[in-house]
């Protein structure tokens, strides 16, 4: 009798297929975040994700934001070891290293003068850039660490897209913002918010209504 394939084989023979290119997807999904973070998000003082913690606490006392979002990434690691379990953790340890990593290196992109840019402007653009990454990262396999974790979590248990889940962790984010933004910048941040999660969902979901299967049988 054939021997029966478990969901873990199932997965592993699918993500193996293309090792390399995940590897190569995600990295340039990071990257496009950290950028996007440097160039638009900081600019506007957008608060959603662990990058928002960072720009938070940097507001109130003057931390390093990429410092606040390599701690916040550390701890949230636990959780991710007893919600999502080692194997998810390890793709997220990753993640976690990178995004204040390429953030740190990426910053003097921040001093790009973008001229007489409607703060709106600046915004979407922050947000397509933004959605784009994360849905590569997500799509490779995947998070950029921080608050990914908790959407992980949220979308795992929740039983809702990856995109939704991020909606409810950010929203609490964005309201603990007010504290060290005005309101125009929490407007910006629910802009932001929304922006992010559409965008993260077509690319990771696809933007047809079409979606592939990967079929395995012991034939």
């Amino acid at each position: 009798m054939s021997e029966k394939i478990d969901n873990k084989t199932i997965i592993n023979i699918v993500y193996n297929k293309h090792k390399i290119k995940r590897y190569i997807t995600f990295v340039i999904g990071i990257l496009l975040v950290a950028i996007s973070y440097n160039i638009f998000i900081t600019k506007c003082n957008i608060v959603y994700g662990m990058g928002g913690i960072g720009l938070i606490i940097h507001e109130l006392f003057s931390m390093d934001a990429s410092l606040v979002i390599l701690l916040g990434n550390v701890i949230l690691i636990f959780f991710s070891l007893l919600c999502l379990g080692k194997e998810n953790t390890k793709n997220t340890i990753f993640g976690s290293i990178l995004y204040p990593l390429f953030i740190k290196l990426t910053e003097p992109l921040g001093s790009i003068d973008l001229g007489n840019m409607e703060t709106l402007l600046i915004a979407i653009c922050g947000s397509l850039v933004t959605g784009f990454g994360l849905g590569l990262v997500f799509k490779a396999g995947y998070t950029t660490g921080g608050t990914d974790i908790l959407n992980q979590i949220v979308s795992k248990y929740g039983k809702m897209s990856v995109g939704k889940a991020m909606y409810f962790t950010d929203s609490i984010i964005i309201l603990v913002g007010i504290v060290a933004f005005d309101f125009p910048t929490i407007v910006y941040s629910i802009l932001n918010l929304y922006i992010i999660g559409v965008i993260t969902d077509k690319v990771v979901l696809g933007i047809s209504s079409s979606k592939a299967f990967y079929i395995i049988t012991e034939h």
